[in-house]
């Protein structure tokens, strides 16, 4: 599990990341890979205002690999819409948004070992969901609530939707731990993902 705090609309966010028990699977080239699901659950101001469910794979060179997000929003305790979700074959399941865009192929989530200058995308299917990534420095030191992270790199994501450029830190066997866009930034407050039996190489996931 991990949390993470940030200030968003003037208001507490409180992001919690959980990786749940269960695989789930896709079709590569004709051939299954199980996926982990990080759940991510978001609380504004206290009200629940999003879960999404992105499955992750790690390949045999330690490439970490995205399939997709299913996501639910919330208002006032009551759902109201999927906006950004995308899944590699489709909604399959039934928790699966109806309105989930087909994705073609999964993404790079992040290279199996980053260096200075790489350039990869983590979400690939405009308009629906776009992003760019650069790595801009590596054998950082970050210091965040949950405690200091060495050897960290630090990354610019960009989008052709409009956002907001935003830079994370990631920090080995843990992942981002720390985010800032103009007006918001968002640390790392607690952990015990390197606790967790997510896999024999989650040591390895950054």
């Amino acid at each position: 599990m991990k949390v993470y705090n940030r200030q968003k609309e003037g208001k507490v966010d409180v992001v919690v990341d959980i990786f749940l028990p269960d695989t789930r699977m896709f079709q590569v080239d004709g051939t299954p890979v199980a996926c982990h699901v990080l759940q991510e659950t978001e609380f504004l101001d206290g009200q629940l205002i999003e879960i999404s469910r992105n499955p992750l794979a790690q390949a045999d060179d330690g490439t970490l690999s995205y399939f997709g997000e299913a996501v639910d929003m919330y208002q006032g305790g009551g759902g109201v819409d999927h906006e950004g979700s995308w899944l590699v074959g489709d909604a399959t399941e039934p928790t699966d948004p109806p309105s989930t865009a087909n994705a073609p192929a999964h993404t790079g989530y992040i290279p199996a070992s980053p260096a200075l200058g790489d350039v990869f995308k983590q979400e690939d299917l405009a308009p629906i969901v776009d992003e760019t990534d650069t790595v801009e420095d590596v054998g950082l030191t970050v210091h965040v609530p949950a405690g200091s992270f060495p050897n960290c790199i630090q990354v610019l994501e960009t989008t052709i939707l409009g956002d907001k450029p935003e830079t994370k830190w990631y920090a080995r066997g843990v992942g981002p731990i720390k985010s800032k866009t103009p007006g918001e930034k968002s640390e790392l407050i607690a952990s015990t993902f390197a606790a967790a039996a997510v896999t024999q190489r989650a040591a390895d996931i950054v």
